[in-house]
């Protein structure tokens, strides 16, 4: 298996699509929950960052095959 390199203009491409997205509302309703546990600052923030790679891998992955 060849391993996947990422060119620098896809990967530009992909922030700059990110960026167009707003977890904005995502965060403040894990944060300030009515029900069940509120999550931390750092625990949204980690989740997001988290979900973002799991985007990219995803896209990288489509790209290979």
């Amino acid at each position: 298996m060849v391993p996947y390199v990422a060119s620098s203009q896809s990967f530009h491409l992909f922030l700059n699509n990110v960026q167009r997205l707003d977890f904005g509302s995502l965060a403040y309703q894990l944060m300030q929950a009515r029900m069940g546990p509120q999550w931390t600052h750092r625990q949204t923030t980690q989740s997001i960052a988290r979900y973002l790679l799991f985007l990219y891998l995803s896209i990288a992955i489509l790209d290979c095959n």
